[in-house]
């Protein structure tokens, strides 16, 4: 009876501590399009992709709950609003001594653009503007923890460009149970 009462207790603990163990990242905001104008009704996707320079071994890489945060504002001024591109979490395996990025360095390739939302009519139905950019956050995890992640995200809407924003290097935390 003592065991299966240590065993609840310890993986009680461990449900709790995990997610605190993630290492959480943030880019941003950045806003690579400018001041992009989009209407209730439009698609706003966001993506990222990323690379590890240099020799390592293989390695798994995840991204969990990643997405991006705008701050939007109505063209014709008076408010403001969130909005929020939701990401599915992913889990990548890179190769020993690849620096690809992954899933893909083409920054039009839809593999990049993972998320999308549809631009939701904040202020009775007025045009939006996405001026002050975005935020991209995730927990990112990897099998090795010793080598930095490189990681650039971008976004788009409209047919605009979809630029790349600048690179930062993070080192992950270990890989978590469920990621």
């Amino acid at each position: 009876m003592k065991r299966a009462s240590l065993f609840v207790a310890v993986a009680a603990i461990l449900l709790i501590a995990f997610p605190l163990l993630a290492t959480p990242i943030s880019m941003g905001p950045q806003a690579m399009e400018g001041n992009l104008k989009v209407s209730p009704g439009d698609l706003l996707m966001a993506g990222y992709d990323f690379t590890i320079p240099g020799a390592h071994p293989t390695i798994q890489v995840a991204f969990v709950n990643p997405m991006v945060t705008f701050q939007a504002e109505c063209v014709g001024g008076g408010g403001g609003g969130t909005i929020v591109v939701p990401i599915p979490g992913d889990i990548f395996t890179v190769p020993q001594n690849s620096s690809a990025w992954y899933p893909s360095g083409d920054q039009h390739s839809p593999l990049v653009f993972q998320g999308s939302v549809v631009v939701p009519a904040l202020f009775g139905g007025g045009q939006i503007t996405l001026r002050n950019g975005g935020t991209f956050t995730a927990n990112l995890q990897a099998s090795d923890t010793n080598r930095g992640v490189h990681v650039r995200w971008h976004y788009s809407a409209n047919g605009s460009s979809g630029s790349w924003s600048a690179t930062t290097r993070f080192r992950p935390s270990p890989i978590l149970p469920d990621a």
